[in-house]
């Protein structure tokens, strides 16, 4: 068991960030001897879970991993009914948008559609973020009974712009305006000069499966943009939620407290006071 977690270990040392990585990198990360690392890193790459450049010696990630990553994707229910909506959602607002679901106490982007604008913000699928930090995350946090005081005990709310919320009042504050609006925004509060607009999406049951975000450098959204971006994104979240069984006369009477079908007041009011102020 100790080898196999080793193993794993290895395999969740890269990211979007660090693509590669030398045996010596890994072995200092983990603390594990390098002849350890070696003779683990050969076992993988035989098995083509990772793969190794003959000139640099550096390590990647192969295409069995990918092999294997691929087929989670095909067995979720969301992102093949999220797909058409997506795509459509991008054309729209000439934005780049993404779907996101809960992981642990992360936002998961499971798909991801680009604007072909030359300005855009760039979200690439397998991405974490922290939740108190997105739009979506806060919308999940809003949702979700219990998430934020859990998130409270294992993340905490770091700061990853000076626009961040970081102090938990001011973040139970933002969470009820989120409730009783059913969306949510995120004003350069994960990346300087970025903002979103997140909207829920529901299965059958009515409970909160992920969330659909449309996301864009603020530079190119006037003031005038913001409501109708906000309307698009819900509309996409109402049309997903639908495909996958989601019925808001009923969902309403049984779950009040998600707020499940708030996808019809217009989203001007609320924006334009925020992009106000």
């Amino acid at each position: 068991m100790k080898t196999v977690r080793r193993a794993i270990d290895i395999l969740m040392c890269f990211s979007h960030e660090e693509l590669e990585l030398s045996i010596g990198e890994i072995s200092r990360r983990l603390n594990v001897h390098k002849s350890v690392v070696s003779r683990l890193v050969t076992a993988l790459c035989s098995k083509r879970m990772l793969q190794k450049d003959p000139k640099t010696r550096k390590v990647s990630i192969g295409v069995g991993a990918f092999t294997l990553g691929a087929l989670f994707i095909k067995r979720v229910p969301l992102e093949q009914h999220a797909a058409a909506s997506l795509s459509r959602l991008v054309e729209t607002v000439e934005h780049s948008c993404h779907i996101a679901v809960l992981e642990g106490h992360r936002l998961l982007t499971i798909a991801s559609a680009e604007t072909r604008k030359a300005l855009r913000v760039i979200l690439r699928t397998g991405e974490y973020r922290y939740l108190h930090a997105t739009a979506g995350g806060k919308l999940l946090l809003a949702l979700h009974p219990g998430l934020l005081e859990a998130v409270a005990e294992s993340t905490g709310f770091p700061a990853m712009t000076t626009k961040t919320i970081t102090s938990l009042a001011r973040l139970r504050k933002e969470l009820a305006g989120i409730r009783s609006a059913g969306f949510a925004w995120n004003f350069e509060e994960s990346t300087r000069g970025a903002g979103a607009c997140a909207a829920p999406i529901f299965d059958a049951s009515g409970q909160v499966v992920g969330v659909i975000s449309a996301v864009y450098p603020l530079s190119a959204v006037g003031k005038t943009d913001f409501a109708a971006i906000g309307d698009k994104t819900r509309e996409a979240g109402r049309l997903i939620s639908v495909s996958m069984g989601w019925q808001p006369e009923i969902c309403r009477s049984e779950v009040p407290s998600i707020a499940a079908a708030r996808f019809v007041p217009s989203a001007r009011s609320r924006v334009h006071q925020r992009v106000e102020a």
